[in-house]
C-alpha cells in the first residue's frame, strides 16, 4: 500500500511541477511557431512590395527614356525641316534670279557648252 501511496505522491508532485512546465514549452513554441510564421508572412510582403517597387521604378524610367528619345527625335525632324525649307527657298531663290534667268535663255538660244556650264553655275549649284 505504502507503494502505491508513494506512487501516487510522485504522480502528484510530478503533475504540480513538471506538468505546467511541459504546458508552457508547448505553449511558447506553439506561439514561437505562429511568430516565426507572422514574421516571414511579414518579410516575404515587405520583399513582394520592395520588387513591385523597383519593376515599377524601371518601367518608369524606360517610359521617361524613350518620351525623351521621341523628344529628342522630334526637335532632329523640327530641325532638319527647317533647314529643308531654308535650302528649298534658297534654291527657289536662286532659280528665280536674273543671272539663272539670263543663261537659261542663252543656252536656250546658243546651245553652247559654255553657256551650258553658267547655267549650272547661276542656277543649280
Amino acid at each position: 500500500m505504502l507503494g502505491k501511496i508513494a506512487k501516487g505522491i510522485i504522480f502528484i508532485v510530478l503533475s504540480v511541477t513538471v506538468l505546467p512546465w511541459i504546458i508552457k514549452t508547448i505553449l511558447v513554441t506553439g506561439t514561437n511557431t505562429v511568430s516565426e510564421r507572422k514574421t516571414d508572412t511579414v518579410q516575404s510582403a515587405i520583399q513582394s512590395a520592395t520588387e513591385n517597387q523597383q519593376r515599377y521604378m524601371e518601367e518608369l524610367q524606360k517610359k521617361q527614356a524613350e518620351q525623351a528619345e521621341i523628344a529628342h527625335q522630334r526637335r532632329i525632324a523640327e530641325e532638319q525641316a527647317k533647314l529643308d525649307e531654308i535650302e528649298r527657298l534658297r534654291r527657289l531663290k536662286k532659280l528665280s534670279s536674273s543671272e539663272c534667268q539670263f543663261w537659261k535663255h542663252y543656252y536656250e538660244t546658243k546651245n553652247t557648252e559654255r553657256s551650258l556650264e553658267k547655267v549650272k553655275e547661276y542656277c543649280y549649284l
